[in-house]
């Protein structure tokens, strides 16, 4: 079910770090790639708002790391990274986006500590 914006109630879920309610609609399944207005799955949401134990059950649950928007083509590392949430930053590289650590925008967005993970893979 779509709400305003093409937001699903997992989106809204994942956007407010709320994460008893996304293992609950995860597990009744919920749709994971489901994209918004903007182009932005759920876990793009929750990289955008730091939210690092929603965005570690959405990749538990086999959540696209890799996925881009349309527009900007921004994925889940590009939106933590322009957000300064180092520590997801980490965990998203450490997850396996190998192909977002060669888009130079990825890069140039990305803080001191996500550089320091960029260094450490």
């Amino acid at each position: 079910m779509l709400a305003h914006a093409g937001n699903t109630a997992l989106t809204y879920a994942c956007c407010g770090g709320y994460e008893d309610v996304v293992r609950l609609l995860v597990d009744a399944g919920a749709e994971l790639e489901c994209h918004n207005e903007n182009g932005h799955t759920p876990l793009m949401e929750a990289a955008s708002g730091g939210h690092v134990g929603v965005a570690a059950i959405l990749l538990d649950r086999g959540a696209g790391i890799n996925t881009h928007s349309n527009e900007f083509k921004e994925s889940a590392l590009t939106l933590a990274c322009y957000k300064g949430t180092s520590g997801l930053s980490c965990m998203l590289v450490c997850s396996g986006t190998a192909r977002c650590l060669r888009d130079p925008c990825a890069l140039l967005c990305c803080t001191t500590g996500c550089n320091l993970a960029v260094r450490m893979v």
